[in-house]
């Protein structure tokens, strides 16, 4: 291990309190039209246009739950406009050989929705408003 990388082990954890009080509110900033133009486009799905990617709580590998959650899809839904905004990105991301990976997950309300369901793996519930309480 270099020098340089040891006397930053060294360091203690900045305080995410600036961080923290910048992104308060910003959910109220940018109103969504959930009736616009927009929320009437179909919807394709992800891997079917060369997209990459998984639903978080279709597959086991979903911290906290490191379970499949019950009623989960395995479909990767986008809009199709912004299926095609991602393409676009995935073509030039392509000759630097990368490419996009999409993790998808529902909303918070939804996971709050999904704990309550009877059939949610033990144990789960109360990981989840352990993690949802420092979010």
């Amino acid at each position: 291990m270099s020098n340089d990388l040891q006397a930053l082990k060294q360091l203690p954890v900045p305080s995410s309190a600036e961080a923290q009080a910048r992104k308060r509110g910003y959910r109220d900033a940018v109103k969504i039209a959930i009736d616009g133009e927009a929320a009437s486009e179909p919807c394709v799905e992800a891997r079917a246009i060369g997209l990459a990617g998984d639903n978080h709580y279709f597959s086991a590998f979903n911290p906290p739950y490191h379970q499949r959650i019950p009623g989960s899809i395995e479909q990767l839904f986008v809009r199709r406009s912004v299926g095609e905004k991602l393409s676009a990105v995935n073509a030039r991301l392509a000759g630097a050989g990368l490419e996009l990976y999409l993790l998808m997950r529902g909303d918070r309300r939804r996971c709050s929705a999904i704990s309550t369901m009877s059939g949610f793996p033990t144990g789960c519930a109360s990981v989840r408003r352990t993690w949802m309480a420092r979010s």
